[in-house]
Parts: C-alpha cells; structure tokens; sequence
C-alpha cells in the first residue's frame, strides 16, 4: 500500500492510496492504518 500526493492527480490538498496485492494483505494493511489514525486520534 502506497500514498501519494493527491497533487499529482488533480486533487490538491487528498492523498491518493494505491495498493496492488493479495486481498489479505490489503485488508492487513487497512487494519494497520485504521489502528494508527485511531491511536493518533487519541492522543490528540
């Protein structure tokens, strides 16, 4: 999984994820983020 710029793609201020795997991983991966933004957000 990847993030780029949103920039390079016509939408400044976004990001753009890209991903090209295995469902699994992808949904590791999901998990993976969605645990890190909720820690950050708890400790905002």
């Amino acid at each position: 999984v990847g993030l780029s710029d949103g920039a390079d793609f016509g939408g400044p201020g976004f990001v753009r994820l890209n991903f090209a795997c295995p469902r699994a991983i992808l949904v590791e991966a999901c998990d993976r983020i969605e645990g890190a933004v909720s820690a950050h957000h708890n400790h905002s």
